[in-house]
């Protein structure tokens, strides 16, 4: 099976981690983020009814969707951040690095086109807007920030669904399907490999390494 299934889980952890700190650094520059008091006002609030309630059926629903309401509300900064962020170093960053993230880097794999040509711009962007949630956030950003609450709060529960079955189905047929490509992949037209570039570079840097052994032992 010469899939690198395991290799990009791996990637996709590393990536995911990248992205959480350098959103959390740039959230925390109050000229990027002026709510940030109101928003952790509001969810300690949130966490307050939650914990000083003992049964769940007894928590008042509509004021724990209000309160989570406002957290989206002031905390759309940080969903603008983290997109912005996600799109520079999923697909900028990505395509220009030929298709591989840090994560793919450190794991010695890339994305590249199905047709076997330099994969273009448009194929990373199409793979993202699936697999890392860009095309669901865009819209739900858009919806909370034009539209009113009743609108949010009813098309949030269905775009989230059909963005975590699109995932769910990309991972599903990453596992199962003989060449490894998900949904995002099928859709980009591209699919991941070994970077064999770089593990040939390794080799010969190993090769060029024992050969120098041999000499200096020679020598001695």
């Amino acid at each position: 099976m010469n899939k690198p299934m395991l290799k990009r889980a791996c990637a996709y952890i590393i990536d995911l981690m990248l992205i959480l700190i350098i959103s959390s650094l740039f959230a925390g520059i109050e000229a990027l983020n002026p709510n940030v008091e109101k928003y952790e006002e509001t969810y300690n609030q949130y966490k307050t009814i939650i914990s000083n309630t003992s049964d769940v059926n007894s928590i008042n629903n509509e004021e724990v969707i209000n309160i989570t309401y406002d957290m989206s509300k002031y905390g759309i900064s940080i969903e603008i951040i983290n997109l912005v962020v996600t799109v520079l170093y999923f697909v900028v960053f990505q395509y220009l690095n030929n298709g591989k993230t840090l994560g793919k880097t450190l794991m010695k794999i890339k994305v590249v086109s199905k047709d076997s040509k330099k994969i273009k711009f448009y194929q990373i962007l199409l793979r993202s807007l699936i697999i890392n949630s860009i095309l669901s956030s865009f819209v739900l950003i858009l919806i909370l920030s034009f539209c009113s609450k009743s609108i949010y709060l009813l098309s949030s529960r269905y775009i989230q669904f059909i963005d975590m079955t699109l995932v769910f189905v990309s991972i599903i047929m990453i596992l199962f399907r003989q060449d490894g490509r998900g949904l995002h992949d099928i859709v980009g037209r591209t699919e991941v490999i070994y970077d064999t570039e770089e593990v040939e570079n390794v080799k010969e840097a190993n090769i060029v390494e024992k050969k120098k052994t041999k000499k200096r032992k020679k020598s001695e």
